[in-house]
């Protein structure tokens, strides 16, 4: 990227943050100044500004940055728009939705065309996924997903700074990501468990690209990667340290039957270098975390009791269990059917199956083997090679099974296509 395109993502930064704590930033400028990042972006680097201003962004941002990723796709990619299985099954679940928005509407349900086209915007993306795996760097992209993640966590540690005594963190604002009296309304992204997700799956990305040799096990490399996970814990996501354990057990039983060591010592070292830092600078943290997965009367943070709600309605109701509510509010849909739902389902396929029901389980399931599928590198590999560079992927689905998923498409649809794209990298052979 340009120097000019650095300097405009560096002063989107800083509106982002005059924004969150002083003043609000018209909506047009940001719109402007996004316009103008993917302008200077190229082929190699597109998807990495896509994922930086993802990090950045929430609501209204966040549609704009999928509007004009797509435009750009469209513009740099007109010449080999796919027209294969892949865009049959995008025009099915668009049109899927678009048929439960008709019907809630004719039933008199606020539905919202808008958002029922953003829908589509971050579902067509997936179409362009191909000339995406063969043209984009992949190290560059994920360096521009790792600063863009380091600029939210800067933004967010000087916001804390302005509204709050730095003393109060673990007392009053306790997750990081989490701000409490204040608004939420801006342009900040304000979720502990998306943050953790978001750490956790860069984390997964690091482990699968210095595997490959794509990035060097460096000291520099190794401190911003403490960073990220040392943020990550700091939301005090059980997503976050349950998806963490797990692709790190993942990833090392497969170098340790592979016999490549390197990898091994590299993460024990990282590992204990983390634990320690946090030991000596945030031994709070390690009592909050402890209080909220030892220390509760539910481990699953009422999860399960959203599980059995859930369920509960949709064994009860035929309709639902075939054809699902759609995506749009369908949680005041379903507190008609049982007024103690307010939250989320908090597991993909218990969404994907309240929103769009068994027939959309099916096809969404399709859907995601048609995406895996189709990378030639990951199904000409072995079994060590394919189980590696599913680790962002499995990254994301396991916090989908805890979290959303379909529902916040804005952030996961993004990391979905990084991970994809990840599936279709070799190893380097001249790296020495």
């Amino acid at each position: 990227m340009s120097k000019l395109g650095s300097l405009n993502l560096g002063f989107i930064v800083l509106l982002v943050y005059i924004d969150q704590n002083f003043i609000s930033i018209p909506m047009i400028i940001m719109a402007i100044l996004y316009f103008l990042a993917f302008l200077f972006s190229t082929k190699k680097n597109v998807l990495g500004i896509f994922l930086f201003l993802m990090m950045i962004s929430t609501s209204t941002l966040l549609y704009i940055a999928n509007v004009y990723f797509l435009i750009f796709l469209m513009k740099n990619y007109h010449s080999k728009t796919p027209l294969n299985n892949t865009l049959v099954m995008v025009i099915i679940l668009i049109l899927y939705e678009g048929v439960h928005v008709l019907l809630n509407s004719f039933y008199g349900y606020d539905e919202s065309v808008i958002k029922w086209l953003g829908f589509s915007i971050c579902l067509i993306l997936f179409i362009y996924l191909k000339p995406l795996q063969k043209e984009i760097d992949i190290v560059l992209t994920f360096k521009y997903m790792l600063y863009g993640f380091i600029s939210y966590s800067v933004l967010t540690i000087g916001t804390y700074i302005n509204l709050y005594n730095v003393s109060e963190f673990f007392t009053v604002i306790r997750r990081f990501g989490y701000l409490p009296y204040h608004k939420e309304e801006g342009f900040l992204l304000i979720n502990p468990n998306m943050v953790g997700k978001h750490s956790a799956f860069i984390i997964s990305c690091y482990l699968v690209l210095t595997n490959l040799k794509k990035i060097r096990i460096a000291p520099s490399n190794l401190v911003l990667i403490i960073y990220v996970g040392i943020i990550g814990a700091l939301t005090v996501s059980r997503g976050f340290i349950l998806v963490l354990l797990l692709i790190l057990v993942l990833f090392l039983f497969m170098n340790f039957i592979k016999q490549r060591f390197l990898p091994i010592i590299v993460v024990a070292i990282t590992g204990i270098m983390t634990f320690l830092i946090i030991s000596k600078l945030f031994n709070q943290l390690i009592i909050n975390i402890n209080k909220r997965i030892f220390e509760t009367e539910d481990i699953s943070g009422t999860r399960f009791t959203i599980y059995e709600l859930y369920l509960d309605i949709i064994m009860s109701n035929v309709d639902i269990f075939i054809f699902g509510l759609g995506m749009q509010d369908y949680i005041l849909k379903l507190q008609n059917y049982n007024s103690n739902i307010f939250l989320a389902s908090h597991n993909i396929i218990i969404e994907v199956i309240t929103i769009w029901g068994g027939i959309g389980l099916l096809i969404v399931s399709l859907f995601l083997v048609k995406l895996i599928t189709e990378s030639r590198v990951f199904m000409n590999h072995d079994f060590y090679h394919k189980t590696i560079v599913l680790i962002p992927l499995l990254s994301l689905l396991i916090s989908a099974m805890f979290g959303q998923f379909f529902i916040s498409y804005y952030h996961t649809f993004g990391l979905l296509i990084m991970s994809l794209i990840i599936l279709n990298q070799e190893e380097d052979k001249s790296y020495v």
